[in-house]
C-alpha cells in the first residue's frame, strides 16, 4: 500500500464568497500534505471567481475551473469529481471546516483496515441547539462508534460526504448514466442509497472532526428544493428503500401528499404533477 497517496479534495461552489477562504485554508493547513484540491466554480453571482482567482491561482496543489453556464448541484459535482486524480477523495461543501488532521486521521484508519471503502466522521453544526431529533442522532451515531459498518445494515443514519474519505475506485463503482451525482439536490442522500445498493463498507470513527455551517444560503434552505426533489428522484428510484426508512403504512402516502401540497401553498408554488404522482405510484 502507498504510505502517502494523493488526496483529490473536490469543492463544488456557488456564491461561497462569505465562507469559502476558511475552507479553502483548512485543507491549506492540513497536517497531511499530500493532496490536490478542485475548486468548481458553477457561474457565481457573487464575486466568489475574482476571489479564487486572486487568492490562489498561484498555488500549484489548487486547481481552479468555472462553468460556462449554471449547472446546478448534482452536475456542478460531477463536474468537481470528475477532475480527481487522487487515489482518495473527499467531496467536501464549500462553506464547511474541518481539524487540520481530518486527513491524516482518515489515511490512518484506511491504512489499518484496508478492505474498508470509507471512513465515516461525525460533525457539529455551527448554531447547533440540542433538539430531541439531533438527541437521537447523536444517540445512534454513538452506538456504532468505532465499528466496522455494512452500508447495507445502516442506510438511514445522517452521515455526510462533506465528512468522509472515500477510495476513489469505491466511488467510482457508484457511478450512474449521469456520472456520480444524480442531477439533483438530494445527489450526495442518492449517493449513499447507492452505497447501500453495492453493500459497501466503511469506518465510522465517531470522531467530530468538522463544523457544518447553518446559514441562509445553505441549499437546503433553498424553497421546496429537497422535499421536490426527494418526491421527483429518490421515491421513484428508491421506492422500496424509503417505504422501509418512513416504516410506510397504507396512509404515508395520504401524509405525504399533503405535505407536499401544503408547502406548496406556502412557498405560492404549483404542485409538480410528476411529483404527486410519484406519491401516489411508489408510496
Amino acid at each position: 500500500m502507498n504510505p502517502n497517496p494523493l488526496i483529490s479534495i473536490c469543492i463544488p461552489i456557488y456564491n461561497a464568497v462569505e465562507f469559502i477562504e476558511e475552507t479553502i485554508d483548512c485543507f491549506i493547513n492540513q497536517t497531511y500534505q499530500n493532496w490536490e484540491l478542485i475548486l468548481q466554480d458553477d457561474c457565481s453571482t457573487d464575486s466568489t471567481w475574482e476571489l479564487l482567482n486572486e487568492k490562489y491561482d498561484h498555488n500549484p496543489k489548487i486547481k481552479i475551473y468555472q462553468n460556462n453556464i449554471n449547472l446546478g448541484i448534482g452536475k456542478n459535482w460531477n463536474q468537481a469529481y470528475d477532475k480527481a486524480t487522487g487515489e482518495y477523495v473527499v467531496i467536501f461543501n464549500a462553506d464547511d471546516l474541518v481539524v487540520d488532521d481530518f486527513l491524516a486521521r482518515g489515511i490512518s484508519y484506511l491504512n489499518k483496515y484496508e478492505n474498508i471503502d470509507f471512513v465515516i466522521n461525525s460533525f457539529l453544526k455551527s448554531n447547533e441547539v440540542k433538539t430531541a431529533e439531533l438527541e437521537a442522532t447523536i444517540h445512534a451515531y454513538q452506538s456504532i462508534t468505532q465499528d466496522l459498518i455494512n452500508i447495507k445494515q445502516r442506510p438511514f443514519y445522517r452521515f455526510s460526504w462533506n465528512y468522509t474519505l472515500a477510495k476513489k475506485t469505491s466511488l467510482d463503482s457508484l457511478k450512474n448514466e449521469f456520472g456520480l451525482f444524480y442531477p439533483t439536490q438530494v445527489c450526495d442522500a442518492m449517493l449513499w442509497y447507492e452505497a447501500y445498493r453495492h453493500d459497501l463498507t466503511a469506518y465510522y470513527t465517531g470522531e467530530i472532526i468538522g463544523t457544518y455551517r447553518m446559514h441562509e444560503n445553505n441549499n437546503s434552505k433553498i424553497p421546496l428544493g429537497e422535499f421536490e426533489s426527494t418526491l421527483l428522484w429518490l421515491i421513484p428510484k428508491y421506492a422500496e428503500l424509503f417505504k422501509l426508512k418512513i416504516k410506510a403504512k397504507w396512509h404515508s402516502g395520504i401524509i405525504l401528499l399533503i405535505k407536499y401540497i401544503y408547502a406548496c401553498l406556502k412557498h405560492k408554488k404549483a404542485p409538480k404533477i410528476h411529483a404527486v404522482r410519484n406519491i401516489i405510484k411508489y408510496v
